[in-house]
C-alpha cells in the first residue's frame, strides 16, 4: 500500500472516531452549505463589480480627464490608461481640489484609500483601469 493511502485511510478513521457516525453528515452538510453560500456571494461580488465598471466607466473617465487637465496633461488622442500613467509621471504638488478629485476617482473604482499617498492611490488607479 501506498503511504498516501494509509494517510487517507488513518485520516477517515480519526475523523469517524473523533465526530462519530451521527455527526460525518452533518459535518458534509454544512460543509455543502458554505460552499454553497461562498460561491453565491462571490457571484454576487462579481455581478457588483461588473455592473460598476460597466456604468461607472464613463463618470470615472470623466472624472480622471478633469484631473488630468487641472495637472496640465493633453488627453488628446490618449487612452485612460496612459492619461492615467501620464498623471502618475508627473507627481505633481497636488492641489486639495485636484486631489479630492483623485480620491473621488479611487472611491468610484472601489480603491480603499486610507492610509495611502497620493502616488499609491494614482498607481492603483493606473493598475485597475488597464485590468
Amino acid at each position: 500500500m501506498d503511504p498516501i493511502e494509509i494517510a487517507v485511510i488513518v485520516g477517515a478513521l480519526a475523523v469517524f472516531l473523533i465526530w462519530g457516525p451521527n455527526k460525518i453528515p452533518q459535518l458534509a452538510r454544512s460543509l455543502g452549505m458554505a460552499q454553497k453560500e461562498f460561491k453565491k456571494a462571490q457571484s454576487g461580488v462579481d455581478g457588483i463589480v461588473e455592473g460598476i465598471t460597466a456604468e461607472g466607466n464613463s463618470s470615472t473617465d470623466e472624472k480622471l480627464l478633469e484631473v488630468a487637465h487641472n495637472l496640465g496633461i493633453n488627453t488628446e488622442g490618449k487612452s485612460m490608461n496612459q492619461v492615467a500613467s501620464e498623471i502618475v509621471v508627473k507627481k505633481p504638488v497636488v492641489s486639495s481640489s485636484t486631489e479630492d478629485k483623485l480620491l473621488e476617482v479611487a472611491r468610484s473604482l472601489g480603491i480603499s484609500t486610507e492610509g495611502k499617498t497620493m502616488d499609491q492611490i494614482a498607481s492603483e488607479i493606473v493598475a485597475k483601469k488597464s485590468v
